[in-house]
């Protein structure tokens, strides 16, 4: 939860006001809780927590840093951010960080305009609510795009998964339906060809007066002198 002992004072040093840290956390109600965007007060709300937020990060740019201060990023796992309000410009600085608030965005923005089988009635958006989320989704794959290292090869990689997603979202609007290959295509499959056994490829190299020990290259190196005394005299 926010910390309510926060006062303008102890935000100053760190160039984040009280309102601006309020709002930024506040924001995870509707990533829990997507369906409240249908409300049209609330959707005001999280559009103007959202204005701002965005703008944060846009007004400010991370820059690469070469190897990463050489440090191994693959393994990092947050399995919660903290919310203490002296964090929170650290926070916005770190790309892992920032690329985690980012995706939720795509994937809030996802859902609400999709077509999903289990929404109620009056679960849509208006007109003029889905050209503002298509917008902020344009706005939030640029800061992706930014976000050092390899910022563009992770934007696409998001949206490859989200496009995934997607396909997968109406297979099952479609109710399952058994995946059928399109007219035309040759449906005769190539079977995979058979492993010989092992012990048939020993017999057939001994026929021939060589070794097999399993993997070419070490079978190549041991018949370049397949009698061992022979090699041990050279």
């Amino acid at each position: 939860e926010v910390d309510p002992a926060i006062t303008d004072d102890n935000m100053t040093a760190l160039k984040i006001d009280k309102h601006l840290y309020l709002k930024f956390w506040e924001l995870q109600e509707f990533f829990r809780c997507p369906y409240k965007c249908y409300d049209k007060e609330k959707f005001k709300i999280f559009a103007a927590y959202s204005k701002e937020v965005l703008a944060a990060f846009k007004s400010f740019k991370l820059e690469e840093t070469g190897a990463q201060d050489g440090r191994d990023d693959s393994n990092n796992f947050f399995a919660k951010f903290l919310t203490n309000p002296k964090l929170l410009s650290l926070q916005i600085g770190d790309s892992n960080f920032r690329r985690t608030i980012l995706v939720q965005y795509l994937i809030l923005f996802q859902y609400l305009v999709s077509t999903v089988k289990f929404k109620g009635e009056n679960d849509k958006l208006s007109t003029a609510q889905e050209e503002w989320v298509r917008e902020m989704e344009g706005t939030v794959y640029t800061l992706l795009n930014e976000i050092p290292p390899n910022g563009k090869q992770f934007s696409k990689s998001i949206k490859h998964i989200l496009k995934r997603e997607e396909l997968w979202n109406n297979w099952k609007n479609d109710g399952c339906k058994e995946i059928t290959r399109p007219e035309g295509h040759d449906k005769k499959v190539a079977e995979p060809k058979k492993r010989k056994l092992a012990g048939d490829l020993i017999k057939e190299a001994t026929k021939n007066g060589k070794f097999d020990l399993g993997n070419g290259e070490l079978s190549r190196l041991w018949n370049l002198c397949p009698d061992n005394l022979q090699a041990c005299k050279g």
